[in-house]
């Protein structure tokens, strides 16, 4: 079979592989490389930082820049939290996130969350389900565990990082060392943590994860298996010992330039030999399948490669089928035709830019957002808690927290405006045993009467049901039915980043309550209705309904068409719609209907010949009795019959 394109889909909606895992991370530096990885798979990562901002944010700080550009990488994608850990206040904080979390990373020295109290029983009696990943230097155990490192130390204890001379013969840390133990532990942290969630998932038990990076650099070092292996076997003979010497070598081109030569196995050398003329090296090459360097081959080669520019070699060994490749300054790799090709940039803060997750996808993956602010997301993240305004305008008087205020955020971040004003959502609660949730998604004129009367009826049937203010960042208007010259200054505002940032907000709210998944159906009205079938298609929920949705052969606030996004649909639908509806002609439902027929969950779509646009609002000179009890009372049993199935 042929793979699927990979190729850039930049045009095309990207998805969240993640999107039902939510991290809670309390880290600093190389450790929060693993909450990137699961940000960038698409899991909502709530990092916990001091008041005063993560260390990461100031390693390697540039001149003309507030962050550097390890924070623009290592915590993109995540939601800030500024929080005083060490008081008590923000201590029951951290209690209230546990159980609402499925991952817990601690990426700092062994034991830090245990000192706060945060032991191991009394996290798993607060969440017995919770995976912890403690990500640090030397581990949990050993004399060395609560000794301080930093990147290359890890690599020098397991035999990775050696050291050069200076001019004076002083022993000097490499000056261009790669952090081996640092940057491959998060990556084993991330998929251990998601393979132990699995686990966990399937067996409702908990996990602790005791992930090393020194563990981690001594682990990529193959050489060391070799040594341990031979003097088991009692072998001390200077083969056993003498590190491995493959004809894999740098030479320096006419033009100047380094090229790495990789002729390691026999059939390749002999390549290397016919395509610079020199067959005479193979006289130095030996009869094994894999050929060693020496100093007679480093010679003529020396000499060989010499002779031409680095283009020129490239192409000829190329074309001969030989390794190699061109060894480039850091600066010169995003200008290297192959790394051109392959290397995507996402756009981050102050004008900067940050390499994107590389794996390649189909479907593409979703762009994570730029990294946050300090306390970017505090309110955010405290409003889902139940804290309302005043108790954090307390906690923020009292230094427990910090929330970023708009002017506090850079202006050349623009999804620092997801954030920057505490969600509000409208809720209606059910007086006796619940069914499930319900996100009730406004028309275009705000909250109205017609809104909250959908809630409280839903609320009334056994559902718990909450209403997101999509206006929220624009005053929060209740606006006349007549009146839609005022309208569209707030709709022209709406954008896919901040819906979408809402619906999960709004979601975050419902599983600090305990919905998630299944358990949780969304209905929309007017342009909500168009909302609610974009979430049915973004997240695997029990149920999506739509009223009169507008944007089934268009795009509609940065949201795909619903026609072309029917097929993928991850959420059973309905849809109900009026014939009368000049706005969403009858061809555009049909087409809709059969788009949505292709889809793998049950999908249905209903017309009502004597309803126009907004049939079911009371309020509205549209209103259409008969046709809006049928399309209710389909819409109940629709939510009876997929929530929580």
């Amino acid at each position: 079979m042929t793979s699927p394109a990979t190729e850039d889909r930049s045009g095309q909606p990207g998805v969240r592989f993640l999107d039902d895992v939510r991290v809670l991370e309390i880290a600093s530096l190389s450790p929060t490389q693993l909450g990137m990885y699961l940000a960038d798979l698409g899991a909502e990562v709530i990092k916990v930082e001091p008041t005063r901002g993560d260390t990461t944010r100031v390693m390697g700080t540039r001149p003309g820049y507030t962050d550097s550009g390890l924070h623009r990488r290592w915590n993109r994608g995540k939601h800030s939290l500024a929080l005083d850990t060490r008081s008590e206040a923000g201590l029951e904080v951290i209690k209230q996130l546990v159980p609402k979390v499925d991952i817990l990373v601690e990426g700092l020295r062994p034991g830090a969350l245990a000192k706060m109290g945060l032991t191991w029983e009394v996290l798993t009696e607060l969440n017995p389900r919770l995976v912890m990943v403690a990500l640090s230097g030397f581990g949990q155990t050993g004399p060395y565990r609560n000794l301080p490192s930093h990147g290359v130390g890890f690599d020098a204890i397991s035999g990775l990082a050696g050291i050069e001379s200076d001019d004076e013969g002083r022993p000097r840390v490499p000056s261009r060392h790669v952090y081996h133990g640092a940057v491959v532990a998060p990556l084993m942290a991330a998929t251990s943590a998601l393979a132990a969630l699995g686990w966990s998932r399937r067996t409702g038990k908990p996990v602790f994860l005791d992930v090393s990076q020194a563990d981690a650099a001594a682990f990529i070092n193959y050489e060391i298996e070799d040594r341990v292996s031979s003097r088991h076997a009692g072998d001390t003979s200077a083969a056993a010992t003498a590190g491995h010497a493959p004809a894999i070598q740098a030479y320096r081109t006419r033009d100047g330039k380094p090229l790495m030569l990789m002729a390691l196995e026999r059939k390749f050398f002999v390549r290397l030999a016919e395509a610079t003329g020199r067959e005479d090296l193979l006289a130095h090459a030996g009869d094994n399948y894999l050929v060693r360097g020496s100093k007679e081959i480093d010679a003529v080669l020396v000499e060989v490669i010499a002779t031409k520019n680095l283009d020129e070699w490239m192409t000829i060994l190329a074309e001969a089928d030989v390794p190699v490749v061109p060894v480039n300054e850091s600066a010169e790799v995003a200008d290297n035709p192959q790394m051109k090709v392959r290397l995507e940039w996402l756009d981050a803060p102050q004008g900067t830019q940050t390499m994107k997750f590389p794996v390649r996808s189909d479907p593409p993956l979703a762009t994570p957002r730029q990294a946050p602010a300090i306390g970017q997301d505090t309110a955010d993240i405290l409003g889902r808690l139940n804290l309302d305004a005043r108790e954090q305008a307390q906690l923020e008087t009292d230094g427990v927290i910090r929330i970023a205020r708009p002017d506090q955020q850079s202006s050349t971040n623009p999804s620092n405006n997801t954030a920057r004003v505490p969600m509000k959502i409208f809720e209606a609660k059910p007086a006796g045993e619940v069914k499930g949730a319900v996100i009730v998604i406004q028309e275009a004129f705000g909250i109205t009467d017609h809104i909250k009367s959908i809630c409280h009826r839903l609320a009334f049937l056994g559902y718990y049901a909450v209403a997101p203010h999509l206006f929220h960042r624009t005053g929060d208007p209740v606006i006349a039915y007549d009146k839609m010259q005022e309208v569209m200054p707030h709709i022209s505002k709406l954008n896919r980043e901040d819906i979408e940032s809402d619906l999960k907000t709004t979601m975050g709210h419902l599983a600090l309550a305990g919905f998630t998944g299944k358990q949780v159906g969304i209905i929309g009205f007017c342009m909500g209705g168009s909302i609610a079938f974009h979430a049915g298609a973004e997240w695997a929920l029990g149920a999506a309904v739509t009223f009169y949705g507008g944007g089934i052969e268009q795009s509609r606030f940065g949201l795909p068409a619903m026609a072309e996004r029917a097929p993928s649909l991850k959420t059973p639908w309905l849809g109900e719609f009026g014939d009368l509806d000049q706005s969403i002609p009858v061809a555009e439902v049909k087409a809709l209907r059969s788009a949505a027929a292709k889809a793998v969950v049950a999908t249905e779509v209903d017309r009502y010949p004597e309803a126009d646009h907004g049939f079911h609002c009371n309020d509205r000179s549209s209103f259409h009795e008969a046709s809006s009890k049928v399309a209710w009372a389909k819409t109940i049993q629709f939510l009876d019959d997929h929530i929580g199935a």
